[in-house]
């Protein structure tokens, strides 16, 4: 298979990391956003804000499928490959948690806390918001240590975090 010459790749390194760190800043502001919902709203400003953090995932996610994509042209046409080096394949891993994290974690239970809130109304903090915010902060925690796996890029006890 082809390889991405020198050009390709400082190309592709580029897109990496704009894509990256937008889909990192992006959750790291709807962390933040939902926090702010959980802990200084009241009921009726929780129900108009907190709809608004679903939609700036919606807005994100392009930049997250953009830099996945990426990966496997990583993969496929550069010899860092898949599975040649630890860390690239633990990147892989980290991604399927951090999908799961966002779709089965803090989207679905934005929807639910805010059906909760439609029925039994709003008591804010960890009451209403501990799941969601645990979701979100995993998600910024893992997408962190894929950051510095990309940056230290241990290699079999060498370079170790």
């Amino acid at each position: 298979m082809a390889k991405l010459k020198q050009k390709g790749m400082k190309w592709l390194r580029l897109f990496h990391i704009l894509t990256a760190g937008i889909w990192f800043g992006g959750v790291v502001c709807i962390g933040i956003l939902a926090y702010i919902c959980f802990f200084q709203l009241t009921e009726e400003e929780f129900l108009t804000i907190i709809p608004l953090v679903p939609a700036l995932y919606q807005k994100i996610m392009p930049f997250a499928f953009l830099t996945i994509i990426q990966g496997f042209i990583y993969g496929f046409f550069t010899n860092w490959g898949f599975v040649k080096h630890k860390w690239v394949l633990y990147k892989w891993i980290l991604t399927v948690f951090i999908a799961l994290l966002t779709g089965l974690g803090s989207i679905r239970q934005i929807h639910a806390v805010i059906e909760k809130v439609g029925t039994a109304g709003f008591e804010g903090g960890f009451a209403d918001g501990q799941l969601v915010l645990l979701f979100i902060f995993l998600q910024i925690t893992l997408m962190a240590v894929m950051i510095a796996l990309s940056v230290f890029k241990p290699r079999d006890g060498k370079n170790v975090l």
